[in-house]
């Protein structure tokens, strides 16, 4: 001890209190010895000072060794208590003990008294250590609780097994009350991606991993999480599970796709707008051989007569020279980029432009072709080029999709583009307006159903490297949005697959 151990004596015989001062000195500890000579005085001990340890006589004028002991135990509960009497039975011993007292010490065996005062300190010493520890222990205990329950980011342990095991209040408010108990699997959209990423943590590894997962919450949204996981331990060293922080990044990844997908128009205006300038650059020298063509079938059929039997022959030569002229204006049209604000726009003009450009492809990889488009329907308010653009994925799409499946010609080995006016609702509200439909049908491979919600993700493809970007969809989806539409898809795997285009309709009043 630091500081000389205090040592109150209850004791009214003055030779009885200097005997036993003379039996401390043999203590090997430094100590102050302090006399109380009856009860008040003792109280008043008590009241005053803490003390180290209490010794006090069996049996007293006004007071005895049980009051003293009561006392004791009341006012300083955690200081040891030695009984010192001449006359104490083996019966009233037992009963101080039972009552609290730390030790007892017979007049007549004093040689005891100093090995119970060094035990009754010694222990007093290591009762305190473990108290202050334990407060410490509690102290730290409530203040990791506050931790946990205050921190806003989600705190999960599984055990080997990968099964919840607890979760701090935020985990609680996301997964649901029942979230203990069950597999981690069970709230994961994909989850052995994952399990293989962290899996060396329980095979041992010390490191923290990383791994973002797309989870379900307990109302059923998928939230994007970011997961530090690090290996839980046993005193022996043994893996018993780990423990993880997460923090929903879901608004940073929509964050990241949209600026993917503007990143992505950019380079595909950039790219329509190379096409166009040297699409322009031999405009000229495509329309004036044209030009020349269809003067000099004009010609020609002028000096025959209308029964020569060449006369059909030129007809057809005027009339392939004006389709290659609209091809090559269409083709211009496409490719030039748009700087015009959207003006209202025929479907069925939209369409027959863009199947004009991709006719002869889809002929040849014999695709048919079967185009259902009503000339009544109502105008939309576009950038013709844009939704061109669009139409223009979407069949390519589809072709790739049945050369897959059908490498030769096959009766189903078609692509149906048809066009309706329906209604669609505005901004996710229950108000409905009028919209025309655009669908456009293959009957390939389908789409699997894990990957119709990520087919509009940038750079997700299930084409080969060589083969596409996975920025098509993507960019269609981005583009039909920005119109105010809305671009969906079905399918059955194995049988078809069907992509619907909702554009609203251009209002009368502007």
């Amino acid at each position: 001890m630091n500081n000389p151990a205090l040592i109150l004596y209850l004791e009214d015989n003055p030779r009885d209190a200097e005997l036993l001062r003379d039996k401390l000195q043999q203590l090997t500890m430094p100590h102050e010895l302090r006399i109380a000579t009856g009860r008040a005085q003792y109280e008043a001990a008590l009241a005053q000072t803490r003390f180290d340890l209490i010794i006090s006589d069996y049996v007293l004028p006004d007071y005895d060794g049980f009051a003293a002991l009561t006392l004791a135990l009341d006012k300083q509960p955690d200081v040891p208590f030695i009984l010192i009497s001449g006359t104490l039975s083996e019966e009233q011993a037992v009963e101080c003990l039972h009552r609290g007292a730390t030790d007892y010490v017979t007049k007549q065996n004093l040689k005891r008294l100093v090995p119970a005062v060094l035990r009754a300190l010694t222990e007093a010493g290591e009762h305190q250590k473990r108290r202050e520890a334990e407060d410490a222990l509690r102290a730290l205990s409530s203040r990791q609780e506050a931790i946990l329950v205050a921190t806003p980011d989600i705190i999960m342990e599984v055990d080997c097994s990968k099964v919840y095991t607890w979760a701090n209040p935020a985990g609680v408010e996301f997964f649901g009350e029942d979230v203990i108990g069950k597999e981690a699997a069970f709230y994961f959209e994909g989850a052995e991606p994952v399990y293989r990423i962290v899996q060396p943590l329980f095979d041992g590894d010390e490191r923290v991993i990383y791994v973002e997962s797309l989870q379900r919450r307990k109302d059923g949204e998928k939230r994007w999480l970011a997961w530090h996981c690090r290996k839980l331990k046993d005193s022996q060293g043994n893996v018993t599970g780990a423990l993880s922080t997460a923090h929903d990044i879901t608004e940073r990844k929509r964050s990241e796709e949209e600026r993917q997908r503007m990143q992505a128009q950019l380079i595909q205006s950039q790219k329509l707008e190379s096409i166009g300038t040297l699409a322009g650059g031999v405009a000229h020298e495509i329309n004036n051989p044209i030009m020349g063509v269809m003067g000099y079938a004009q010609l020609i059929q002028d000096k025959l007569g209308p029964d020569s039997p060449v006369a059909e022959y030129v007809t057809e030569i005027g009339k392939e020279a004006e389709r290659v002229a609209m091809i090559v204006k269409n083709l211009l049209s496409f490719a030039r980029l748009d700087k015009q604000n959207s003006s209202p726009a025929s479907l069925h003009d939209i369409v027959e432009a863009t199947l004009s450009m991709i006719r002869a492809v889809l002929r040849h990889d014999q695709v048919m072709l079967e185009v259902n488009m009503p000339h009544n329907l109502p105008q939309i308010k576009c950038h013709s080029q844009q939704i061109q653009q669009v139409i223009m994925n979407l069949v390519t799409n589809a072709r790739d999709a049945l050369n897959q499946k059908y490498p030769g010609p096959d009766a189903n080995k078609k692509v149906v583009i048809s066009a309706m006016e329906t209604t669609m609702s505005l901004d996710d509200s229950d108000r409905r307006i009028r919209a025309v439909r655009l669908t456009v049908e293959d009957h390939g491979s389908g789409i699997p159903e894990d990957l119709r919600t990520r087919i509009f993700e940038p750079f997700f493809t299930t084409k080969p490297r060589d083969k596409g970007t996975g920025l098509g969809l993507s960019i269609n989806h981005g583009i039909v949005k920005d119109h105010g539409g809305l671009l969906s898809v079905e399918s059955e795997i194995g049988q078809w697959t069907r992509f619907h285009v909702d554009l609203p309709v251009e209002r009368e009043n502007g």
